[in-house]
């Protein structure tokens, strides 16, 4: 049980959001300390950049000022003759510690913080820096230390023009701890109120976070109370949640009234389920008498194919009116099982006709009516094609032709001699709609759900004479369904019965 709780707070959601809010705190922390000390090197250096323009111009102005006092010419020999001059002036103007050189590199002077002469050890040192290598090729620059005691040191060297002629160079070494010092200072008070900051914020939300999850885990402490219930096939409304939380109005008391709502439908359907029970196994029974109708349909051909050729056999064709009743008994029936068969194979290969295109339905009914106009002469009847004359839609021709062909033959088998059979083609918003009309004995009101099952005959004998075996309606609804389409049927007995069916039109898909 331990264990369980554990796993459950190591992988809840209060966990990991606590996490997750503590480690973006941190990273905040640590992007804002990055931030703040690249802030604070880009101004030092901008601050050196500013104070080394104005130390530069200075330099020039005094180093002139100097050599015009003394009377010295503005070039290397002057600069070498007031160079004491030069450095004093200098130091006047800033307190930073100061050498001169001579053009080819040479330390002359150096004067430091204590406004004393320094050895020729200095001069080394100065030498040494990447900015003095690009004074000497004429360039002024600076570098950037941060010495072991923690000063920050800013090493200057500049060629010193006069008049356009360079006569010397100069080179400083500044000191920029009290400035350093003073935008770190600056930086950690930023960082530390932003941290405390952060962490109010984090607690804050912590705190609101418990106060929402905490009907989660209620939520979820039920949900698994009736997860238990549906594994042992039990379910009940006694876990309902209470009004405390589905008054709510915000998203927690959504999810509880969602979860009630789930709770009764599951139970209704847990009911639903268990009276399905009956349903299934009245399926499998009616699979059951499927196939018992079928054995039934086979077997009655084969026998009466069977008798009549052993009579034939034992009789020696002595008998001719046995042999002609004989022979067309065998026809009859051996027509009727290759039909039969052929319809079974038919509603059995659902994939058969898969490949879908645009087909004028109403060209294709109309050539099988006039195809089939011979057999209803034989009725004394005639076909009749209303309405439109162009009906396009999605489908398999073949498919249509023998959809119609069953139709009709039905309409002429069943209905009354003399008498019209009317195939009406019209549409009804995105339909196309097909009614087969015949006028004649109808079907009986508690025949019509029935009729598209196979091999359900409303009138057994006469259908058997006719040659049906009843799967002619069942391979219509197929083939209609095939289309996407509906078929269905109306009738008054000793009427009419209207076949009707509905198919999708064809939509062209124009290019955008």
């Amino acid at each position: 049980m331990n264990r369980r709780k554990k796993i459950k707070f190591w992988h809840g959601i209060r966990f990991r959001m606590t996490a997750g809010l503590l480690f973006l705190a941190m990273l905040s922390g640590i992007l804002l300390y990055a931030a703040a000390t690249e802030m604070t090197r880009k101004n030092m250096e901008q601050q050196v950049v500013s104070d080394l323009q104005l130390l530069l111009e200075n330099t020039k102005v005094y180093a002139r000022q100097t050599l015009m006092l003394n009377n010295q010419n503005n070039d290397e020999e002057g600069f070498l003759n007031c160079a004491s001059e030069i450095i004093e002036e200098l130091r006047q103007t800033s307190r930073h510690r100061i050498a001169l050189f001579s053009l080819d590199g040479t330390g002359l002077l150096s004067l430091g913080y204590e406004d004393s002469y320094e050895k020729d050890a200095v001069f080394d040192e100065i030498s040494s820096k990447d900015s003095f290598a690009n004074a000497l090729s004429g360039q002024a620059s600076y570098s950037l230390f941060i010495t072991r005691d923690g000063r920050y040191e800013v090493w200057f060297a500049m060629p010193l023009f006069v008049e356009g002629k360079q006569i010397g160079i100069v080179s400083y070494q500044i000191d920029y701890s009290d400035s350093y010092q003073q935008y770190s200072r600056i930086v950690r008070m930023v960082l530390n109120i932003t941290l405390v900051i952060l962490l109010l914020i984090t607690c804050a939300i912590l705190l609101f976070l418990t106060g929402i999850l905490r009907p989660v885990q209620r939520l979820s402490r039920i949900s698994s109370r009736v997860a238990a219930q549906i594994r042992e096939e039990k379910i009940s409304t006694d876990h309902l949640i209470g009004p405390s939380l589905t008054r709510r109005k915000d998203e927690i008391g959504q999810l509880a009234r969602d979860y009630n709502l789930m709770l009764q439908t599951v139970e209704s359907q847990f009911t639903r389920i268990s009276e399905d029970r009956d349903n299934i196994l009245q399926l499998l029974n009616s699979r059951q008498e499927f196939y018992n109708n079928v054995t039934h349909e086979l077997k009655t051909p084969l026998t009466t194919i069977k008798g009549y050729a052993q009579l034939l056999e034992a009789d020696h064709m002595q008998d001719e009116e046995l042999f002609r009743t004989g022979l067309s008994h065998i026809q009859h029936e051996s027509t009727r099982l290759h039909q039969m068969v052929l319809q079974l194979l038919e509603m059995s290969h659902r994939e058969i006709h898969t490949r879908m295109v645009p087909v004028d339905a109403a060209a294709v009914l109309t050539q099988v009516a006039a195809s089939m106009s011979l057999k209803a002469r034989r009725y004394h009847n005639e076909i009749r094609v209303e309405g439109l004359s162009e009906l396009v839609i999605l489908g398999n021709e073949e498919r249509l032709r023998e959809l119609f062909i069953n139709l009709i033959d039905n309409a002429i088998k069943y209905g009354d001699l003399g008498k019209p059979i009317v195939a009406q083609i019209e549409t009804e918003a995105s339909f196309a709609v097909i009614r087969i009309i015949n006028e004649g004995p109808g079907i009986a009101p508690e025949s019509l759900p029935h009729i598209f099952e196979p091999f359900f005959r409303e009138d057994k004998e006469r259908s058997r004479e006719l040659g049906s075996a009843g799967l002619g309606l069942s391979l219509c609804k197929k083939i209609a369904e095939e289309h996407s389409g509906t078929i269905t049927a109306k009738s008054i007995p000793g009427k009419e019965t209207v076949f009707l069916l509905h198919f999708p039109l064809y939509k062209e898909e124009s290019d955008s």
